[in-house]
């Protein structure tokens, strides 16, 4: 009720503003999570069907595992750790660093395996 029967409505135990307003944009935004979520699953669900992902997935990996495997620098690096008695597979893990930071959390549960 408006105080002094003038002005807006004032909620008196916060004395902010009555506004119903919010209820009706929390309801829209809930209503746009919700079809945002039901979308996000429906994407998940093609991709962890998608013989392409996988396919994208191994030929990168072995594209980085080539390329460091050229690499001269890259080729001390791993003599190096060889000289001290630890045997590595360097590319890999980094396609693997590399993929999962592209990928994100979702698609990378999706494909769940290492580097081939």
């Amino acid at each position: 009720m408006p105080i002094g029967n003038s002005g807006i409505e004032v909620d008196m135990t916060t004395g902010l503003p009555v506004d119903q307003a919010p209820n009706k944009r929390q309801a829209r935004q809930q209503q746009i999570y919700s079809q945002t979520l039901q979308e996000s699953m429906a994407v998940l669900q093609e991709l962890s069907n998608s013989p392409v992902l996988n396919l994208l997935y191994g030929q990168y990996s072995l594209r980085i595992q080539h390329i460091a495997g050229q690499d001269p620098e890259c080729q001390v690096i791993e003599k190096l750790i060889q000289d001290l008695k630890y045997k590595v597979e360097l590319a890999p893990r980094v396609a693997q660093d590399r993929l999962d930071k592209a990928l994100g959390g979702q698609l990378k549960q999706l494909l769940n395996r290492s580097p081939q």
